[in-house]
């Protein structure tokens, strides 16, 4: 029972207060066609009509606007995690890399033979690659724009040292 009133309240609603609204027509005369015409008469000459559909109109413009911008913003927060999942996945890979590396660099600081400045440069662009991940980590707009930005720096001084 309790369920069947909860599925129709609606409809057991608009039922009792039509109900209502019919009895007392009834009991104090009211003639309700009369009084929805009177209505819209004064409606059309006080072009109160005009009026409303103008801010109707406003409101309409006002909801579009503001769920193109939720729908913009949920864009962003989903780029937003795309671009933090592929930089944590990036940056454990080459995190990864440069460890296993930092093995051979080990073993060729134990050969004699092996050139100093070589491990020279290896230790340089391990520690390029760190900088570079951390910059890339810290970009707060995310686009093409900024991204390269991040790296701009580093990447220009690498080709004027070339």
């Amino acid at each position: 029972m309790k369920l069947v009133l909860k599925k129709y309240v609606y409809v057991i609603v608009g039922f009792l207060l039509s109900t209502i609204g019919y009895l007392y027509c009834i009991i104090r005369n009211v003639n309700l066609a009369e009084q929805i015409d009177m209505y819209f008469n004064f409606i059309k000459s006080s072009k109160i009509d005009e009026l409303i559909f103008l801010w109707l109109k406003f409101f309409a413009l006002f909801i579009m606007l503001n769920i193109i911008v939720i729908l913009e913003k949920k864009r962003n927060v989903e780029k937003r995690k795309i671009y933090h999942s592929m930089l944590y996945a990036s940056n454990h890979i080459i995190r990864n890399f440069l460890y296993q590396s930092h093995i051979l660099k080990m073993e060729a600081e134990e050969n004699i033979t092996f050139n100093k400045n070589t491990i020279n440069m290896f230790e340089e662009g391990k520690d390029e690659a760190m900088l570079l991940l951390k910059k890339l980590s810290s970009i707060t707009k995310i686009d093409d724009k900024s991204i390269y930005n991040s790296i701009k720096e580093e990447a220009e001084n690498k080709n004027s040292t070339m």
